[in-house]
This record gives structure tokens, C-alpha cells and sequence, in this order.
């Protein structure tokens, strides 16, 4: 009797002390984070659920059109877990982030969250070993000292809103319209020509090496403003006008650099230093292509391209090595007809066609890559206006005829048995 009694006053205890540590086990392991997008002044959470792959690791699923919602800056929210899951802002995001938000469960990418302040010493931040760099290493675990130090980047930091912001798109652009200017407005001046001659190409240069050193820090997160997630359709449509004229200008100089080349090249540079500086760069130029593709692409080159690389990765390598060693061959004649005229000058401008060369390239890429993936949003959004046009029209039709070309008639019986029918043209006496 005894025995059974301290049995369930045990039991109570021990389903008293449990029970509430079960239950409210989200909310002991949840942490704070703070929104803070470096792109707009807040995020998008969407729906979906949790689905394991062949190696037990959650995936996020999120449907094309899951239902969202829109968080701002600066708001507080509670992270209870996180998975896996395809972004949609940008490569680094892959890690998404489990929140509760007004009584519901949503899936944001993790690296527009930052650690709150308010959690408590015991609490760690869950994210802490997650490198969310814009263009960190993704495949491979050995990084270069110099390399890690150039690409670590936290997008929360003063510097991370700078390279994230409007400032070095607008320097680059100012920048190449003052060349553009220098160049397409000759003076009569002598003098004057020569000082254009000199300062629109180091105006220009200056603009391709902040170019270059803008898409080496983002990586693919540099054209971050014509991505339609972010701003949406119709703001990623206008924010690459301007990037479509920067691109224009830019290329509008190859006539201006061909005339400043032919100046220089006046010295007779034989055939055979062309051909001889082409087999000269087909074995460095592969290994400089190779380690800038891996660069580019985020593979570190201590990788198993054969058990590490993923069929996307494997096809962004081949493609962006391909165009850089096509880029190194075209070059390297250049470069040495440069050099054989044996004047500073002359390797000041083979150097320049290099920068010119590669800067050019890379962001007709990007840009080509930024106009497709408007331009299939743009295609969706009218088929889908276009369906639903069809449905609305369809449907119109579809009543009218069903009750007789929209004329309502009814039938009653007036004084003295007369049958009547009122129509669209008044009444009418049908029988007596």
C-alpha cells in the first residue's frame, strides 16, 4: 500500500519536473538573432518543411511560390534549428535558418541574421563556424593565408556595408563617364590631346581595377541590385539600365585602345613573336586560368574535382576556365608586341590590355547572366498575366452564352390570365 503510494507520488514529481523541460525544449535551445539584411531594410521568411536526404541531413523545401512573409531590420526574432537549402539571394546562403515568427516556423537565409547580444553566456551562436563571406571557399578545406584574409568579409560589419551598398557601383560608374567624356570630345589643342591620351586611360584603369577587386570580394553577390528577390522584378529591370550603358561604355573604348595600340606598335614586331609568345603562355596560361576559374567559381584548388565537385560546380569550373585561358592566349601577343618596343610606354599598355581584357569579359558575364535571369522572370510573369487573362476572358464568354446573351428574361402572369415576359427591351405580351 505504502509501496504503490510513493510510486505515484514519484511518478507526479518526476512528470512535474520533465514535462515543462519537454514541452518548452524549443524555447530553451532558441537562440536571438537579430534581421539585418545588407540589401534592403528587411527580409523575406518563407514557408516549407524539413526533408532528409540519403545522408540524414535536413533540407529546407520551399516551393517557387511559398507562401512569405516580410520581416524588418532590426526586429528580434527566436532561431530554433537549421538545415540546408537553396537561396534566395546568393551562393553563401545555402545554410538556411529555422525562425519562429508570430506563432509560425519560417526559413530564412542565415546570413542576413546576426547574433543578439541579449542571449544568455551559455548560449552559443549555432552559426559561428559558418564562413558567410560573399565569396568564400565552398569546396575544399585548405584556403591560402593571403587569400582567406582577402576574401573573409562579415557582411554586418562597416566594411561589409560598403562593398554591399551603392558606393562602388556608383564610383565605377563616374569614373568610366569621365574617361567616356575624355575621349569622345578631341581638342584641338595639341597638348591637350596628349594629357588625354595619358589621363583617360588611368581614369579607365582605375575604374577596371576597382572593377576587378568588387567582383573578386562579392563574387557572384556583385550584382546583387538586379536580382529580382531583393528588389523585385520590375526594381532589378531598372537597376540594369544603368549597369546595360556602364557595360556599353566600357566596351565603347576598344576603338580608343586600339588607336593608342597601333600608335605604339609602329616598331617592327615579326610574325614569329606572336606565335612564340602563344606557346610560351599555353602552359602557365592553364595554370593561371585554372587557379582564377577556382577563385572565381569559390573551389578551393586543394579539392577533389573528381569527388567533391558537384555537377553545377563542375560545369561554372569548366565554363569560367574556358573563357580565361581563351583571354590569356588572345593576350599574350599583344602584351609581347608591347614589350618589344622596348619602350615603358609600351608594357604600361600591354599591362593595361590585361586588366582591360579580363575586367571586360568577367562583367560581360555577369551582365549576361543578370539580362537572362530577368528577362525568364519577365517571361513568367506575362504568361502567367497572360493565363489569367485567358481564365477571365474564357470565363466571360463562357456566362454569357450560358444565359442567352446576357439578357435576363422573366416570366409572370398580369391581370386577367396575361402571360408576360420582360426582357432587356421592356415587357411583351406572349399569350392570353
Amino acid at each position: 500500500m505504502y509501496t504503490s503510494f510513493i510510486r505515484k507520488i514519484l511518478v507526479v514529481v518526476f512528470l512535474g519536473i520533465v514535462l515543462p523541460s519537454v514541452t518548452d525544449i524549443s524555447s530553451l535551445h532558441a537562440q536571438s538573432y537579430i534581421v539585418d539584411s545588407p540589401f534592403s531594410n528587411k527580409v523575406k521568411a518563407y514557408e516549407g518543411e524539413i526533408i532528409k536526404d540519403g545522408n540524414g541531413v535536413d533540407h529546407a523545401r520551399i516551393e517557387y511560390d511559398a507562401p512569405f512573409v516580410e520581416i524588418e531590420n532590426g526586429t528580434e526574432v527566436k532561431v530554433v534549428g537549421q538545415c540546408v537549402g537553396q537561396s534566395f539571394v546568393g551562393d553563401q546562403g545555402t545554410v538556411k535558418a529555422i525562425v519562429e515568427y508570430d506563432g509560425k516556423r519560417y526559413y530564412v537565409d542565415a546570413f542576413l541574421l546576426q547574433y543578439s547580444q541579449s542571449n544568455p553566456e551559455s548560449v552559443s551562436n549555432i552559426f559561428a563556424d559558418e564562413d558567410f563571406s560573399p565569396n568564400s571557399i565552398v569546396v575544399g578545406g585548405k584556403k591560402d593565408t593571403w587569400q582567406q584574409r582577402f576574401n573573409q568579409m562579415d557582411i554586418h560589419s562597416p566594411e561589409g556595408k560598403f562593398w554591399y551598398g551603392y558606393s562602388v557601383p556608383i564610383m565605377i560608374a563616374v569614373l568610366m563617364f569621365v574617361a567616356f567624356v575624355f575621349t569622345v570630345f578631341p581638342s584641338k589643342s595639341v597638348a591637350l590631346s596628349r594629357t588625354v591620351v595619358f589621363v583617360a586611360p588611368v581614369i579607365m584603369l582605375g575604374a577596371l581595377c576597382l572593377e576587378c577587386v568588387y567582383m573578386l570580394r562579392m563574387g557572384s553577390q556583385c550584382i546583387w541590385w538586379c536580382n529580382k528577390d531583393i528588389v523585385g522584378l520590375w526594381g532589378a529591370v531598372g537597376r540594369s539600365i544603368p549597369f546595360v550603358l556602364v557595360m556599353i561604355l566600357q566596351i565603347s573604348f576598344v576603338r580608343f585602345y586600339l588607336g593608342l595600340f597601333k600608335r605604339v606598335t609602329y616598331v617592327d614586331v615579326p610574325a614569329k613573336w606572336s606565335f612564340i609568345s602563344l606557346l610560351i603562355a599555353i602552359i602557365p596560361g592553364f595554370f593561371v586560368a585554372a587557379y582564377a576559374a577556382c577563385w572565381i567559381t569559390g573551389i578551393s584548388p586543394d579539392a577533389d574535382f573528381v569527388n567533391d565537385l558537384t555537377p553545377e560546380q563542375w560545369s561554372g569550373f569548366i565554363v569560367k576556365f574556358l573563357i580565361l585561358y581563351f583571354i590569356v592566349l588572345v593576350i599574350a601577343p599583344v602584351i609581347i608586341c608591347c614589350v618589344r618596343t622596348r619602350t615603358l610606354y609600351g608594357i604600361a599598355l600591354g599591362l593595361f590590355f590585361v586588366i582591360y581584357g579580363l575586367a571586360t569579359v568577367v562583367a560581360l558575364i555577369l551582365l549576361i547572366l543578370a539580362l537572362s535571369q530577368l528577362l525568364w522572370a519577365i517571361v513568367i510573369e506575362l504568361l502567367g498575366g497572360l493565363i489569367v487573362l485567358g481564365v477571365i476572358l474564357f470565363a466571360g464568354s463562357h456566362g454569357s452564352d450560358s444565359t442567352g446573351g446576357g439578357t435576363k428574361q422573366t416570366y409572370f402572369v398580369g391581370e386577367g390570365g396575361t402571360h408576360y415576359v420582360s426582357g432587356g427591351k421592356g415587357r411583351r405580351m406572349v399569350s392570353k
